[in-house]
């Protein structure tokens, strides 16, 4: 059954939510032995890195209209393959797997919905793929 949130249209690229730029990512020098992304349309929105079997935090990255943003997760590159949520900055950050992979091999993509959440705002969702692995 349909509720009214379901008949709202998500927007071609929510308000606030911008590609990453490779200088962007770069800039970042986000570190980890790992890596996992969300992308949507072909646009990398998220991207987040960390070390196996590890205690300290994945780190990862969006782009907003305000510029870049640093986000954290506890468990390292573990706790992130199923998704879950960063948070930093007054932003937070929900992965959601809604599918299995969707081709075989070490590090398929997988069928995600992206929630971002700030400070005083709705929230913004984008569906797309959450690839993680080297």
């Amino acid at each position: 059954m349909a509720t009214p949130a379901d008949d709202v249209p998500v927007p071609a690229e929510p308000v606030g939510l911008r590609p990453l730029l490779p200088e962007t990512v770069e800039a970042a020098g986000l570190t980890g032995e790992l890596a996992c992304s969300f992308t949507a349309r072909n646009e990398m929105l998220l991207l987040a890195r960390g070390n196996v079997a590890a205690a300290g935090p994945a780190n990862a990255l969006i782009r907003s209209d305000a510029g870049p943003v640093r986000l954290q997760r506890p468990g390292g590159f573990d706790a992130m393959i199923d998704g879950g949520r960063f948070e930093g900055s007054g932003a937070r950050v929900h992965i959601a797997l809604t599918g299995p992979a969707v081709a075989p091999g070490e590090s398929p993509p997988r069928p995600a919905t992206l929630a971002l959440e700030r400070s005083g705002t709705s929230p913004w969702r984008v569906a797309g793929e959450w690839t993680c692995g080297p």
